[in-house]
C-alpha cells in the first residue's frame, strides 16, 4: 500500500487536470495515490475518461457545486493512506523524490503540517515567471488597519533561516500542503468553511493553536500556476462567511468584533443581513466546532500572534 494520497480538487479546469497528473505519474509514478475531486464542473469537460488512463486515480464527481474546503473534506474520507498532500489541479513537479521527503518528514512529527516552496507560473503562458524566486510560505496580517484584511496572508519571500531544510512558519501556503490522515481528522480539517477561500489560514490556525506546528520543507519547490481570473463565480460574501466563521470558531472576541465591524463598513445592509442570517442558520454547528476546539488547543492565541509578529518584522528588514 502507498503512504500518501494526493488529493487534487478542481471546477472547470480543462487541460490542467490531466498535465498536473501527467507531472505526478512523472516524477512519482505509482508511488502515490490520487483521489480528483470534479465539483460540478460546467465545462464539458471529460474528465472521467481521464481519470481511467491512470493508476491508482479515484474520480469522485460532485452533482452540485460543494466548494474547495468540502470537496477536499470528501478526498480525505476517501483516502487510504495514512498521509495526505492537498493540491490544486494547475501544478508542476521538479524533481522525483518530492513524495519521500514529504512522507519522511510526516513520519519525523506527526503533528505539523508540511508546505512546499511555491514556484510562480503563469496560467496563460505554461512558463515558470523565473524573476520570481519561489516563496517561503507565509505569514497573518494580523495588525491590519483594514479589518477586512485581517486573516489575509502575505508571502515570504526570503529565506529566514539558511543553514535549516525544515522551518516554523506562521502559515502554509501555495495549495500544496500535507500531513497525516489521523491528523487532519483530529483537527477536523477544514469543517464549516463554505465554497472558496481561507482554507490554509483556518488550518494554520488550528495547528498552532492545537501545539502543533506549521512547517517548510525548503528542498521542495512545487510550481503553481497563477491564473488572471478565476473559471467560476466568486462572491465577495464567500470570503465575508468563511472570514467571521474563523473569527466566531478560533479568535478571541476582540479580532472577532474587528472583523464584523470591518465587514458592516464595506458591504450594503441588505448583503450583511444575509451573512448574519447565514451564520445564525450555523450557530448550532459554530457552538459545537468552538467547543470542541476549545477541548484540543493548548496554545493561548497571543502566543501565535507572537511568532507570527516576529515573522512579520523579519520580512519587513531589508
Amino acid at each position: 500500500m502507498n503512504e500518501l494520497s494526493i488529493i487534487i480538487t478542481f471546477r472547470n479546469e480543462g487541460e490542467e487536470v490531466e498535465f498536473t497528473l501527467q507531472e505526478i505519474k512523472r516524477t512519482a509514478g505509482e508511488n502515490v495515490d490520487i483521489i480528483l475531486i470534479n465539483d460540478a464542473s460546467e465545462d464539458g469537460y471529460d474528465y472521467k475518461t481521464i481519470a481511467k488512463k491512470y493508476a491508482h486515480v479515484k474520480y469522485i464527481e460532485n452533482l452540485q457545486r460543494q466548494g474547495c474546503a468540502a470537496s477536499r473534506e470528501i478526498g480525505v474520507r476517501e483516502c487510504c493512506t495514512p498521509n495526505l498532500f492537498i493540491i490544486d489541479a494547475h501544478m508542476r513537479f521538479y524533481d522525483n523524490q518530492w513524495w519521500t521527503k514529504i512522507t519522511e518528514a510526516i513520519k519525523n512529527d506527526s503533528r505539523a503540517i508540511y508546505c512546499c516552496r511555491c514556484a510562480t507560473w503563469d496560467y496563460e503562458t505554461k512558463q515558470e515567471q523565473k524573476m520570481i524566486p519561489p516563496a517561503y510560505a507565509a505569514y497573518m496580517n494580523l495588525a491590519a488597519e483594514d479589518a477586512c484584511k485581517i486573516l489575509d496572508v502575505h508571502w515570504i519571500t526570503k529565506d529566514l533561516s539558511p543553514k535549516e531544510k525544515i522551518v516554523d512558519v506562521p502559515c502554509v501556503l501555495g495549495a500544496c500542503y500535507a500531513t497525516s490522515t489521523s491528523y487532519w481528522n483530529y483537527l477536523r480539517g477544514l469543517e464549516g468553511l463554505r465554497l472558496y477561500s481561507y482554507d490554509e489560514t483556518f488550518l494554520s490556525l488550528k495547528v498552532w493553536l492545537e501545539g502543533g506546528k506549521c512547517k517548510l520543507l525548503k528542498d521542495v519547490i512545487i510550481g503553481h500556476l497563477f491564473r488572471h481570473k478565476f473559471p467560476y463565480q466568486i462572491l465577495n460574501n464567500e470570503f465575508h462567511y468563511n472570514r467571521l466563521f474563523i473569527a466566531s470558531t478560533l479568535l478571541p472576541e476582540e479580532y472577532k468584533q474587528k472583523i464584523v465591524k470591518g465587514i458592516r463598513s464595506k458591504t450594503d445592509c441588505i448583503s450583511f443581513a444575509k451573512l448574519k442570517k447565514l451564520l445564525n442558520e450555523h450557530e448550532k454547528e459554530i457552538k459545537e466546532l468552538k467547543e470542541y476546539y476549545q477541548s484540543i488547543f493548548t496554545v493561548k492565541f497571543e502566543k501565535f500572534v507572537e511568532f507570527n509578529t516576529s515573522i512579520t518584522s523579519k520580512c519587513s528588514q531589508n
